[in-house]
């Protein structure tokens, strides 16, 4: 079937659009795995290990994208992506991004 698409002069996208599968989306090689607020366990190609970080973003540093992570301590922690080696999601609690991202104020919620 897809011969036929190639042969009348569709593109890949128009296939796909046609077959009703996801647009594929050649400008980023991001697939936002990542959720900001969503807590993780990160590893590094070092063995270290940084449990229970809230994800935040990404950020530049020197033109290279860093991930971006929160403790529950609201510590920045910033991992290059080519040196870490494993994410495990973990079940999300309220942590210093969740607190943001919902506009509560935690200093007058005690």
């Amino acid at each position: 079937m897809s011969e036929y698409w190639l042969e009348e002069g569709y593109s890949m996208d128009e296939f796909y659009r046609e077959m009703g599968e996801q647009e594929m989306n050649n400008n980023s090689y991001d697939e936002n795995i990542l959720i900001a607020g969503c807590q993780y366990t990160i590893g590094t190609n070092d063995g270290k290990e940084f449990k229970k970080v809230s994800y935040v973003g990404q950020k530049q540093l020197n033109g290279k994208p860093m991930m971006v992570f929160k403790t529950m301590e609201d510590k920045q922690v910033s991992i290059n992506p080519s040196f870490h080696s494993f994410i495990v999601e973990e079940e999300t609690e309220m942590n210093p991004v969740a607190y943001e991202q919902s506009g509560w104020n935690r200093s007058n919620n005690g």
